[in-house]
């Protein structure tokens, strides 16, 4: 028999996790895109702007539906997700590099085959 789930009883872990972050400070909605979303504009460090196509990440408004303030968050492996600005900002500081600077071993591009993509949605 199982037991009642209690996080209390679960291991903790501290982040060692590497991202690359940009404040989400618009969203272009469109009744026939996912979730209803078809861009996000996403605050760089150094001030630009640049438009975020979820197209092109398959299943990022999943778990999650962002709002203005929130982070996109891309991975070193490329994979991307959305992060409500209050988890962001309570698990991730600046690093201290140059606002050009890529992620130490990413590419700088969206993985849009990583495996976590196709498990999103499904409930894992």
């Amino acid at each position: 028999m199982l037991s009642e789930f209690s996080s209390a009883k679960l291991g903790r872990y501290q982040s060692i996790k590497r991202v690359s972050a940009g404040k989400i400070v618009d969203i272009a909605h469109y009744d026939d895109a996912p979730r209803g979303i078809r861009s996000l504009v996403i605050e760089a460090s150094d001030g630009e702007r640049m438009g975020f196509d979820p197209t092109k990440q398959p299943g990022i408004f999943a778990r999650y539906t962002p709002v203005v303030g929130d982070r996109l968050v891309v991975y070193e492996d490329g994979y991307a997700s959305i992060s409500p600005a209050a988890a962001f900002e309570s698990g991730y500081l600046p690093e201290a590099v140059p606002a050009a600077a890529p992620p130490s071993s990413g590419t700088g591009q969206l993985n849009t085959e990583h495996p976590a993509a196709a498990d999103v949605g499904s409930g894992l």
